[in-house]
């Protein structure tokens, strides 16, 4: 009777302890799950501002030369808002709108760019089926033109975004000039959008960067599926 007794209070006391570890294990997992979302709000919050800051800065340029162009881009730039005002704070995002805010925003930068500067952009395969979350690929075309554009040298810009077999392929190609532009803001998007691939898309995503110090070639591959 003694060791019948011992063995149901053992074996209680497993139960109860395993219990606990489930509860212990869901609150953590709980936990984690609170604190990724906090973060990626958070580099969300970070990455509109930044990236209608640069916007803005290129318009404001145009306004001050008095360009004919000044129009046409402040109706780029609305395209562009409506996106971010409606569509950003989701967690994802159909994938061809996510292309379109990039085609707006390079026709943008077409407008402010000088004769010198070549500048091609390269859309290939079928978006349609796709999500991926707001603004994830926007800071990586704008470090492009950050880096390799220049106002009295001739330049090249090369933009190929690519869908193959539920794999999103985006690689920039540029030259590289000084930055004459330094703040603590500087480069704010392109790290933002590394950790969100991290937390989105963990293991299931490569950047490779080539940098030179003439040429900097940034290859990015995302398995959307």
């Amino acid at each position: 009777e003694f060791r019948r007794v011992l063995f149901r209070s053992f074996m209680s006391g497993g139960i109860r302890m395993m219990h606990e570890w489930r509860q212990t294990d869901r609150r953590n997992k709980m936990i984690e799950a609170e604190r990724l979302q906090t973060e990626l709000s958070f580099l969300h919050s970070q990455i509109n501002p930044h990236f209608l800051f640069n916007t803005l800065n290129s318009i404001y340029s145009l306004a001050l030369m008095r360009s004919e162009l000044t129009a046409d881009a402040v109706m780029k730039l609305s395209g562009l808002m409506r996106y971010i005002l409606q569509d950003v704070q989701r967690e994802k995002v159909p994938l061809d709108m996510e292309i379109q805010c990039i085609q707006n925003y390079v026709e943008l930068q077409k407008i402010r760019l000088n004769p010198n500067v070549g500048l091609q952009l390269v859309i290939t395969g079928d978006f349609s089926s796709y999500q991926i979350p707001p603004l994830l690929l926007i800071p990586f075309i704008e470090n492009t033109f950050k880096y390799g554009t220049s106002t009295h040298e001739s330049t090249s810009i090369s933009i190929e975004i690519e869908i193959n077999r539920d794999e999103f392929h985006l690689k920039t190609t540029n030259d590289i000039f000084i930055v004459r532009e330094k703040s603590e803001s500087f480069g704010i998007g392109f790290r933002n959008s590394e950790r969100r691939l991290d937390l989105v898309y963990p293991k299931k995503h490569k950047i490779t960067i080539v940098n030179n110090s003439k040429m900097y070639v940034l290859d990015l591959k995302i398995q959307l599926t």
